[in-house]
């Protein structure tokens, strides 16, 4: 029988953790979205740039073909290293909803204090 209450005291504190979780999840994306699309940032647009003059440059005749493949390959893995990390990097929306989350949890969830 204490399976079974311990058991049902896990699943309860789990369903308040996600019930809180998603309050603050919705509130977080009703406040801002910090991270445009890829489509409406400048290195976007001079990537893109960059794309056309080298395709400009390649049939006109002014760049060799080994040349424009080999830039189109440099400008495309730049913009999509530069936008990786613009991904992977944590905005201030969320360092704020997980200090709130932290915050609303306290009681929820145990925490073991970590030695300094």
């Amino acid at each position: 029988m204490a399976n079974v209450a311990a058991y049902w005291k896990a699943v309860t504190g789990f369903l308040k953790v996600k019930k809180e979780a998603s309050k603050l999840m919705e509130e977080a994306k009703k406040e801002t979205a910090d991270k445009k699309p890829g489509y409406r940032t400048s290195e976007f647009w001079l990537n893109a740039a960059g794309l056309l003059g080298i395709a400009w440059g390649a049939f006109g005749g002014l760049l060799p073909a080994h040349y424009a493949a080999g830039a189109v390959v440099v400008l495309t893995t730049g913009y999509t290293i530069g936008r990786a990390i613009v991904k992977a990097t944590p905005s201030k929306s969320d360092d704020a909803f997980m200090d709130a989350l932290a915050a609303k949890l306290k009681g929820v969830i145990k925490t073991e204090e970590t030695p300094k």
